[in-house]
């Protein structure tokens, strides 16, 4: 006997559980159509100017890892 395989990518889960919540929001007349503010806090994205820069052997390797988990 032929065991089943049953396969669903991340990106068809995640727009049916979009296309589910738009459903959802359009019961109390709201939608996804709308600009979201950043959850972060402000000072997150602020970099200070007296910091040590690291070096570019540990830069290139955080991209690297960082493109890398992004595609």
């Amino acid at each position: 006997m032929k065991k089943a395989k049953f396969k669903l990518g991340t990106v068809q889960y995640i727009k049916e559980m979009i296309e589910e919540l738009d459903e959802i929001l359009e019961v109390y007349g709201d939608n996804l159509d709308r600009k979201y503010p950043s959850p972060a806090a402000n000072w997150l994205f602020n970099v200070k100017p007296d910091i040590k820069r690291i070096s570019e052997d540990k830069d290139t390797y955080i991209e690297n890892l960082r493109q890398s988990s992004y595609g």
